[in-house]
């Protein structure tokens, strides 16, 4: 006899089975699942077979033996039976057991319950009922195989401009890049019973599809990229809806030729108490970070700032020269640099201007002034008693002493070594890079006869490399 069981619970007399196959296919066509449709059409009849009429089923081999139903009580007989057969069929993904009477190998799957339904009449010594179940697999049918049991996919690549994000001088955009995949998955139940949700299922199909696909990376034929663009700052974001059984995720890169963005903006400065032109420039350097197919990080945002600083921050001096027209002191007046590891980010801000150079070999900042009191006719004052108009003035035919002071002041850009403090107090003392100007400064060099040093005082600051110096010379 042929044998149809549902979680070892004998269906008699067996039910006729009719399976229908059907492929699910994502939108382009591609096949990705199966299911099989499975109807199961019987009799249930009052007074033999199982379920019984207590809702008992027959777990024997051969026949149940026939009850004793008076003809009164096989309504009562028919509704426990259905009641029996609805209970079964409430559980999903028990084993669906199919035997013919030949013995041959039987089928079997573990179904998902649709529905079941008993046909109208008098419900007298018989009743038909019609079982609709779902299987995404039959055993031993092994006509597809696939990784993930779903319903339905999605996948789409999408490529759009970024005007706001620059990347540098001549690249005044970016692009962005989303992949957005999305799946619907089934209720699956395996050969033993053992249940996966739908939205498992769904993501056991996205997971592998994730990443870079670079046949869209360059967008040909439309944007057409350069082949040395990447993607950058990968960031994934992951929707998951449990009673819809879907699951997405949407991963979106930054598009660029290299692995950090630069801005920066020239100002020129002038004033009207000032003959030097000031030249400022101002840039933040954002890193982008680098991620390998697994989303772990190869190279992070700050240190791809950092790299890519070390070569802009050289570029400033003559940045500032070609956007200002200036010939500029290739020494800052200042210079400003905030990192932030956090974000990635380095900013700077340089000032130039278009002083001569430093004339004290070393110095960062120097200051040099010459002051001449020249000449001036000495007059004797006389005070007189009762004299309303003051003192009396009588020129006494000969003028005062000329004098010029020499005043220079400058930082040395380089630090002094304190391990040895005489050598910090004197001989790092540089009082001979004055000498040169001194000696220039000197009257007689102006064509004089004669010039005498009245006074020669200089200050020194070891710590902070601050010297000054004040020469005073009579002459004539």
């Amino acid at each position: 006899m042929s044998v149809v069981s549902y979680d070892s619970k004998k269906l008699i007399p067996a039910p006729q089975l009719a399976i229908t196959k059907t492929f699910n296919k994502s939108g382009d066509g591609t096949i990705i699942g199966t299911t099989y449709q499975l109807v199961l059409t019987g009799d249930l009849i009052a007074y033999k077979g199982s379920p019984d009429s207590l809702r008992v089923f027959w777990d024997q081999t051969g026949y149940p033996p026939d009850e004793a139903i008076e003809a009164d009580g096989r309504l009562a007989a028919l509704l426990r039976k259905q009641e029996a057969l609805r209970d079964l069929f409430s559980a999903h993904g028990r084993e669906l057991y199919i035997q013919s009477a030949d013995g041959s190998e039987p089928l079997k799957c573990n179904p998902r319950i649709n529905d079941i339904t008993f046909s109208e009449g008098i419900w007298f010594d018989r009743i038909s009922y019609t079982i609709t179940m779902e299987a995404d697999k039959v055993y031993p049918i092994v006509e597809n195989e696939f990784d993930a049991q779903i319903s339905d996919a999605s996948e789409s690549w999408n490529i759009e401009t970024d005007d706001g994000t620059v990347e540098g001088v001549g690249m005044p955009r970016t692009y962005r890049l989303t992949h957005s995949l999305n799946a619907t998955g089934k209720l699956y139940y395996d050969e033993l019973g053992n249940e996966t949700t739908a939205w498992h299922n769904a993501r056991a199909y996205v997971i592998p599809l994730l990443g870079m696909n670079n046949s869209f990376l360059l967008s040909s034929g439309v944007k057409d990229l350069p082949s040395y663009y990447g993607g950058y700052n990968h960031i994934r974001s992951e929707n998951i809806d449990v009673k819809a059984g879907s699951y997405g995720v949407t991963e979106t890169w930054i598009l660029a030729s290299g692995s950090a963005l630069e801005d920066f903006t020239v100002q020129i400065l002038s004033t009207s108490e000032s003959n030097r032109q000031n030249v400022k420039i101002n840039g933040t350097v954002t890193g982008l970070e680098v991620r390998n197919s697994n989303l772990g990080l190869t190279t992070s945002k700050y240190a791809n700032a950092e790299t890519k600083f070390t070569a802009v921050s050289g570029l400033a001096f003559s940045r500032c020269q070609i956007y200002s027209g200036y010939d500029l002191n290739l020494y800052p007046l200042s210079e400003t640099i905030g990192k932030n590891p956090v974000n990635g980010v380095i900013t700077y801000d340089f000032e130039y201007d278009n002083r001569p150079y430093n004339l004290i070999p070393g110095a960062l900042a120097e200051k040099i002034t010459i002051n001449d009191i020249l000449p001036n006719e000495l007059v004797a004052i006389i005070p007189v008693l009762g004299r309303t108009a003051g003192p009396v003035l009588q020129p006494i035919n000969t003028s005062q002493e000329t004098t010029r002071t020499l005043s220079v002041e400058f930082v040395l850009r380089s630090r002094v070594d304190f391990t040895d403090l005489t050598a910090a107090f004197n001989t790092a003392r540089p009082t001979s890079l004055v000498n040169t100007i001194k000696d220039a400064a000197d009257p007689i060099e102006a064509g004089y006869s004669t010039s005498y040093i009245q006074n020669d005082r200089e200050t020194w600051e070891p710590i902070t490399g601050r010297y000054s110096r004040e020469i005073t010379w009579v002459y004539q």
